[in-house]
Order: structure tokens, then sequence, then C-alpha cells
């Protein structure tokens, strides 16, 4: 998804497409909820204690986002509040809507910059 978003970030088109705002505002989040929280912490609690399951796929969402280690740890700590709001919620709705407002704001700050980068 970070390699995505720099790719549109990189591209004024891009910004304004609402097809690509869907995509990343609506199909992303719904797509990588069910995977990260739905299956693989949904598994990982199965089998470790529920701190050892956030912190892993948090980890993990994370790693799999990207290889700048700049961004390791913001998007471990997204991953972490998306795994306990599954926890504290039991349902996906919750972390898809928060994950849904993250990349919104996130893509709507990084449009608004004349460069393409998120605001500070």
């Amino acid at each position: 998804e970070q390699r995505i978003l720099q790719d549109i970030l990189a591209d004024p088109e891009a910004r304004r497409s609402p097809l690509v705002w869907s995509i990343v505002v609506l199909v992303l989040p719904v797509c990588e909820e069910i995977l990260f929280r739905g299956a693989l912490y949904g598994g990982l609690r199965r089998l470790l204690h529920p701190v050892a399951a956030v912190l892993v796929s948090a980890l993990l969402f994370a790693v799999l986002h990207g290889n700048v280690v700049s961004l390791l740890l913001p998007v471990t700590a997204l991953g972490v509040v998306l795994a306990l709001l599954y926890e504290r919620t039991a349902s996906l709705t919750t972390p898809i809507l928060f994950h849904a407002l993250h990349n919104g704001l996130t893509l709507a700050f990084a449009s608004l910059s004349p460069d393409g980068a998120p605001a500070p």
C-alpha cells in the first residue's frame, strides 16, 4: 500500500482521480482488514496471547507495506490500533472504517501539498 500511495502522490492526475480515491479509501482498507485482522490476527489470536498476536500481526502489517525503515514504526503503530479495535469490537467494521479514514486523510493531506508529500 505504501508503494501504491507513493506512486499516486507522484502523479498529480492520480491524486485527483475518483477511481484512485475509491481504491485507496474503500477497496484497500476492506481487503487489508479482512486479510490482516480477520485472517492473520484471528489465527494468531487463537495461538498466542492477545498482546503477542497484536504485536506480531502489526509488525507483519508494517513489513508487508514496504521496506522503508522510517515507516516501520508508524505503520506498526497503525497495525496495533487496528488490531485493538478489532479485539475490542469483535467486528471488522470498526478497523475498516478507521483504516479508510486514515487512508482518506493521508491522501487528502498529500493531495493538498504541491509536491505530493504528506503535510506535517
